[in-house]
C-alpha cells in the first residue's frame, strides 16, 4: 500500500512540473489570459528553452510591458540561410484569440514541436500588441488610438517600437493577426452573414512589386486553403465592405497605414489574419483560439516549404524598388474582370448559400502617378517631421551641400471623393528655388522606405502625411509647400 501510495504521489509530482498548459487551457476556456499571467507564462517558457529569447519591445501608454520573443535554433539572425518572419497580435483589445494563438505557439516552441520549421526561420513573435486596450477588453489602446490606423503617422509607442523592430531584423515575411466581427445591423436585414472561421489578406496596394502579390494570390492563398480546410477550419480571402450587392465589396484597403500594408509597402510579404469572432470576446474563444493556432502553423509551413523563393523574391523586390522611376499616389478601387462568389451563412435558414457578388471591386487602379525624386528636403523646423523620420528609422543627412530644389505651389484645392471617402486634392505647379542648406535635412529615396516616401511626402497623395490633422496646417505656408524636391 505504502508503495502504491507513492507511486500516485511521485505521478502528481511529475504531472505538476511537466504541466505547460497556457493560461486559458488551465481555466478550461473560461477566462481570458490576462497580461500578467501571459508575461508569467512566456517568461517561464523562455527561462526553460534553448530556443527562445525574451525581450522588451517598449511600454505601453499606461505602462504595461510589451514583450516580443526572439526564437531560432542557431541564434536569431545568425544564420544568413534562414527567413525572418515577424508575427504579432491584438493591435485591438478585443479580439482576443489571437494573443491566445500566439500563447499557444510559444507552449509549442518550448515543447520542441516547431523545431523542424526552425530549421529555416528565425521568428519575432509579439503575442500581444496592446495590454491596456486588452485588459479592458476595448478595442483601442491606452491613448484612444486605434493602432492599426497609426502605422504611417507613428503617433503611438506601439507602434512606433513595433517599425523600430522591423527595421532592426527586417524580416521577409510579416503576419498580423486579427478578428472580424460579422454581426451588424445592415447584414441581419440582408439575411446573410460572413461565417468563415479565418480569413487571410494579401496586400494590395499597387506600389508592391508585382511579383509578391502574384506570389501571395496565386501559391499562398490556395495552399493556406486547402491546409485549413483539411483541419474542418472554413476560409475565405479577406473582404471588407458590404451587404453585397448594396454596398461595394472589396478585397482591402489601398491605404499603408495599418500593419499589413505599412510592412507590405517596404516589399514584404506581409499578410493580416482575421479570424471569426464572437458576440462576446470569451465566446466560443477555444474554437477561435484553435482556429488562429492551425492558420498560423499553415503560415509557418508555408513559408519553411518555400523559404528560398520568397527569400529571392523579397530580395529583388526590394532591389526593383530602388530603381522605380513613379509612384501611385492616388488609387481606386474598380470592378475589373473577377467574378466573385462569396457563401454566407443564410441567417433564415442556418444553412450556407453562395452568392454571387456583382458590385466586387477587385481591381486597384492608379489614378495619379508622381516621378520619384532623388530625395526630399524636410525643414529642420519642423520638429514633427523629424520625429516621424526618427520613428521609422528612415535616413536623412544632416549636413548637406545642396542649395537648389524644386518647390510645388498649391495653386488650388479640389473636394474629391476616393475610395468613397472624401479627400482634398490639391492642384499643384512647380518651380526651381535658391535654399540655405542648413535649414533642411536631405532624405534620399534610394533607401527600404522608397516608395513609402513618396506616397507619404507628396502633397497631392490622398493618403499622404498633408491629410492628417498633425501636419496639414505644417505642411504649407500660404500655398507653399513646405517639403521641396531633389529632382
Amino acid at each position: 500500500m505504502r508503495n502504491i501510495f507513492v507511486l500516485v504521489l511521485l505521478s502528481i509530482l511529475f504531472f505538476a512540473c511537466t504541466d505547460h498548459r497556457t493560461p486559458l487551457e488551465k481555466s478550461d476556456f473560461q477566462k481570458l489570459t490576462s497580461h500578467q499571467d501571459m508575461m508569467n507564462y512566456i517568461k517561464e517558457s523562455s527561462d526553460d528553452s534553448d530556443l527562445m529569447e525574451l525581450d522588451t519591445l517598449t511600454l505601453s501608454n499606461k505602462g504595461r510591458v510589451i514583450p516580443f520573443i526572439k526564437v531560432s535554433t542557431s541564434g536569431f539572425g545568425k544564420d544568413s540561410n534562414k527567413i525572418k518572419v515577424m508575427i504579432f497580435a491584438q493591435q485591438h483589445g478585443n479580439e482576443q484569440s489571437g494573443k491566445e494563438a500566439l500563447i499557444n505557439i510559444v507552449k509549442r516552441i518550448y515543447e520542441s514541436k516547431l523545431t523542424y520549421v526552425l530549421g529555416k526561420i528565425d521568428l519575432l513573435l509579439i503575442p500581444q500588441m496592446n495590454p491596456d486596450g486588452s485588459e479592458l477588453d476595448e478595442r483601442r489602446n491606452g491613448n484612444d488610438a486605434d493602432l492599426n490606423r497609426d502605422h504611417l503617422l507613428l503617433s503611438q509607442p506601439e507602434t512606433i517600437a513595433l517599425h523600430q523592430l522591423f527595421k532592426k531584423y527586417q524580416p521577409q515575411v510579416t503576419l498580423d493577426i486579427h478578428e472580424y466581427r460579422p454581426f451588424s445591423k445592415s447584414w441581419e436585414a440582408f439575411g446573410f452573414q460572413k461565417n468563415w472561421d479565418e480569413q487571410f489578406g494579401t496586400l494590395t496596394n499597387i506600389n508592391v512589386d508585382d511579383e509578391i502579390l502574384n506570389f501571395q494570390k496565386q501559391k499562398f492563398i490556395p495552399y493556406i486553403q486547402n491546409f485549413l480546410e483539411e483541419r474542418d477550419f472554413t476560409f475565405n480571402e479577406y473582404v471588407v465592405g458590404g451587404p453585397p450587392n448594396l454596398e461595394r465589396m472589396r478585397y482591402s484597403t489601398i491605404d499603408i497605414n495599418d500593419g499589413r500594408q505599412s510592412f507590405g509597402i517596404l516589399n514584404s510579404m506581409s499578410f493580416i489574419l482575421e479570424g471569426l469572432n464572437g458576440r462576446t470576446s470569451v465566446e466560443n474563444i477555444e474554437r477561435r483560439t484553435e482556429g488562429q493556432i492551425r492558420a498560423v502553423l499553415g503560415f509557418l509551413e508555408f513559408v519553411y516549404n518555400n523559404k528560398n523563393e520568397i527569400r529571392d523574391v523579397i530580395r529583388k523586390s526590394r532591389e526593383d524598388a530602388l530603381n522605380l522611376s513613379k509612384v501611385a499616389v492616388r488609387l481606386e478601387h474598380i470592378k475589373g474582370d473577377e467574378q466573385k462568389f462569396l457563401t454566407l451563412l443564410n441567417l433564415k435558414t442556418d444553412t450556407d448559400t453562395t452568392l454571387l457578388i456583382d458590385n466586387f471591386h477587385a481591381k486597384v487602379i492608379s489614378n495619379l502617378d508622381v516621378e520619384k525624386p532623388k530625395g526630399y528636403l524636410i525643414p529642420k523646423k519642423i520638429v514633427e517631421l523629424k520625429t516621424w523620420l526618427d520613428n521609422h528609422g528612415i535616413f536623412y543627412e544632416v549636413n548637406h551641400s545642396l542649395t537648389e530644389a524644386d518647390q510645388y505651389t498649391i495653386e488650388n484645392f479640389v473636394d474629391s471623393v476616393d475610395e468613397e471617402l472624401e479627400n482634398q486634392y490639391p492642384q499643384v505647379s512647380s518651380e526651381k528655388i535658391n535654399i540655405n542648406p542648413n535649414d533642411f535635412y536631405f532624405v534620399p529615396t534610394n533607401q527600404l522606405h522608397t516608395n513609402m516616401l513618396v506616397i507619404a511626402l507628396e502633397p497631392q497623395s490622398q493618403i499622404g502625411l498633408i491629410q492628417y490633422d498633425l501636419f496639414k496646417e505644417k505642411l504649407t505656408e500660404e500655398n507653399k509647400y513646405t517639403i521641396l524636391r531633389i529632382n
